[in-house]
């Protein structure tokens, strides 16, 4: 029954392994390739430099899937670039190198893998070139280099024989598979199906890879599990390379193969146009699926020079409307070039320009006020980047959609709360239907009440703001311990609420005592362990020197009063009691009659800091010791906030006095406005600070107010 449902699973997968593994869901990007190639100034006199990637898209169990990507970006500093991307062009060279080595010779598992992997040819790329290697005593060809599978199946079911007694040449019969591909002026690569490890040690592994490595050859090994080979061993060769290893057993290798040689046709090729600064550069590229599934990766490559880039918007992913907005995601290139967005909405049925906005915030994440639009309508969206001239320096490509406004919906998936190693709460959002017109999240904390219910509000100090793609960190180093709410916005780019997680999140804290974090020192510092048992060791000698000076002072004489003089010092003693009471009195008297007096007029001290807290750029502190200072862009400010003009800081924004002993912040009719805690004030308006208030300067920069006592 085992062998029936065995052959059962092995069909299926030949039938449609891309369903199959879509099942496990993707889980991982592998990068197999990454080039770049300078290239030449087009009509505009702007050179770039032209990267491409070749990668696969892991499902769960690690094997490569087929994946409906919808798009598929790199960030380099500030800039968001999207890739071309699609099936690589040209013709595969692929070397199948087979184990013919006395390890199988005697065994049925030998014509399991033969019969596997010519099952499997069918799943290979359709522009592919073979040539068929095998390794025992020595390395040799088979078949010569053709694009006939039919051919190459033939060769592999009648001429390809295991050798008793031989030995496995492994490593002879790698090289010479890479040599055989190496001269290919396209996509390369070695399969390679083994039982054995190497046994002759002719060639070190290490020759192997760096032959691979020099000449871009993928090298992918399946290994016949029960015999000597590894996975640890086949990933010494392919992970170098940038291919992919796995060990199946015999009864598996039908989907092992197909597996992994369906892999080859799934490779993706991405390519971006860049504007690197010089040097290596190592960036965090992102595959987007079409559900929105947001799978990581890296590549590392080189620049030759400083590339200056035009500026440059792309819309990306799908226009999504809520009851309120039209929200959209844009890849920005060069923003410092642009001064603001403006976007254009047409009416499709009509002609007519429904709506015309400007956006002076430049943000990747846009959220268009769905003024006037009717439900179900079909409508053209445009948006176009302005320099500071007023000229237009880049468009969108037109898109069209219906304006079917759904809610916009946020989760809180996790809160980790701090530890020892992390002394913060992490909290992670998820949002269901995409990112787009999420400027950032908010998250807090409130005390939980009885029933899961609150009316505290959030905690001051714990509101924590973080651009969508990220988790949001609530400093955790003053809260003490206790159950807590945790609660999440998302807002706009005109840090307006846009959706509110439905259901807070309950965490737990226990805050760790002194001795959980001495124990916790001690067993991250080898030296802490040493100075602690210096000074228990010390203390100890300086508790025994004690005792011994104790000892000694004990066994000093004690004169014996006599009578007489006893006596006498009693009388002088009553004496002295009777002549102390009226100085007593006097002192008490003088004592009242001399405590302070608050005078009229008199000058009041004030003492308050203020220092950076958001962004993490930003060096700022300064200590407050007036009823009044200023804060603002502009030299001549108490407070001068050093940022450039796309920070939202005003040259004059705000000041902050003390009023009888209360302390405010007062907007001074800023462009961004002014904000406590999060909440905006009106123009020209103040608001009450309390300790540890945080004041916001703009949508960017966050200042912590201190009260110092």
């Amino acid at each position: 029954m085992k062998r029936v449902l065995v052959t059962a699973f092995c069909i299926a997968v030949l039938i449609n392994p891309g369903s199959l593994m879509a099942q496990g869901g993707s889980s991982a990007v592998y990068v197999h390739n990454t080039t770049a190639t300078p290239a030449q100034a087009g009509a505009d006199g702007v050179a770039a430099l032209k990267v491409r990637t070749l990668f696969s898209v892991l499902d769960s169990a690690g094997m490569p899937a087929a994946a409906d990507i919808d798009h598929v970006e790199l960030k380099i500093g500030q800039d968001r670039y999207t890739a071309t991307f699609g099936k690589p062009t040209g013709q595969m060279a692929i070397s199948i190198l087979v184990d013919t080595s006395g390890t199988l010779a005697a065994s049925p598992d030998f014509r399991r893998m033969i019969e596997g992997l010519s099952k499997s040819l069918d799943r290979m790329p359709d522009n592919a070139l073979f040539t068929i290697v095998t390794f025992d005593t020595v390395p040799t060809m088979i078949q010569d280099f053709t694009s006939d599978k039919e051919e190459v199946r033939k060769k592999l079911l009648t001429a390809v024989n295991a050798k008793t007694g031989a030995k496995p040449c492994l490593n002879d019969g790698m090289l010479e598979a890479v040599r055989r591909v190496e001269s290919a002026s396209t996509r390369k690569a070695v399969i390679v199906v083994t039982a054995s490890q190497d046994g002759c040690a002719n060639t070190s592994i290490q020759a192997v890879v760096d032959e691979a490595v020099n000449h871009a050859t993928q090298i992918h090994a399946l290994g016949v599990d029960g015999y000597a080979v590894n996975l640890a061993t086949l990933e010494k060769y392919t992970k170098p390379s940038k291919g992919l290893a796995y060990v199946r057993s015999p009864n598996d290798l039908i989907f092992g193969l197909s597996n992994m040689l369906s892999g080859l046709a799934n490779q993706v090729e991405a390519n971006w146009t860049l504007y690197p600064p010089k040097g290596e550069q190592t960036v965090d590229i992102m595959v987007v699926l079409k559900d929105t599934t947001a799978l990581p990766g890296q590549i590392t490559f080189v620049s030759d020079r400083v590339y200056e880039p035009p500026a440059k918007i792309e819309l990306i992913g799908e226009v999504r409307t809520t009851p309120g907005n039209i929200l959209v995601n844009l890849t920005l290139v060069n923003r410092a070039r642009i001064a603001k967005l403006q976007a254009r909405v047409v009416d499709k049925a009509t002609g007519l320009t429904s709506l015309n906005l400007d956006f002076p915030n430049v943000q990747e994440s846009l959220a268009i006020p769905a003024t006037n639009l009717a439900k179900d309508g079909s409508y053209t969206l445009d948006i176009a980047a302005v320099d500071a001239n007023n000229n237009v320096v880049s468009r969108t490509t037109p898109r069209d959609f219906q304006f079917k406004p759904t809610p916009l919906q946020i989760a809180i998936a996790s809160v980790s709360a701090p530890s020892l190693d992390a002394p913060n709460f992490v909290v992670t959002v998820t949002t269901p239907g995409g990112i787009a017109g999420i400027a950032r999240y908010k998250a807090w904390l409130e005390p939980e009440q009885s029933g899961g219910q609150n009316a505290s509000g959030p905690i001051p100090g714990t509101e924590a703001f973080q651009s969508p793609d990220l988790p949001i960190v609530i400093p955790g180093a003053d809260v003490p311990s206790g159950a807590y709410l945790v609660k999440a916005q998302a807002l706009d780019g005109a840090n307006q609420i846009i959706a509110e997680a439905a259901k807070p999140f309950t965490v737990t804290y226990e805050r760790p005592g002194f001795f959980d974090k001495l124990a916790h020192d001690l067993g991250r510092s080898s030296v802490a362990v040493v100075v602690l048992v210096v000074v228990a060791f010390l203390a100890l000698i300086g508790f025994i020197i004690l005792i011994r000076v104790a000892r000694a002072r004990s066994r000093v004489d004690v004169r014996v009063v006599e009578p007489e003089l006893d006596r006498r010092h009693h009388q002088a003693a009553a004496s002295d009691r009777s002549q102390v009471i009226i100085p007593l009195a006097e002192s008490v008297s003088q004592s009242m009659n001399q405590s302070p007096v608050v005078q009229s007029g008199s000058s009041t001290r004030f003492s308050a800091t203020l220092a950076a807290r958001e962004p993490a750029t930003l060096q700022f502190q300064m200590k407050i010791s007036t009823a009044r200072v200023t804060l603002g862009r502009r030299d001549g400010n108490d407070g001068v906030i050093k940022m450039d003009s796309q920070s939202g800081v005003s040259g004059s924004h705000a000041s902050i006095v003390n009023e009888g002993g209360v302390w405010y912040v007062v907007d001074a009719n800023s462009t961004n406005g002014t904000f406590v805690n999060g909440k905006r004030l009106p123009n020209n308006g103040r608001e009450r600070l309390d300790d540890r208030s945080v004041i916001g300067l703009g949508p960017k920069v966050k200042l912590e107010f201190h009260i110092q006592s």
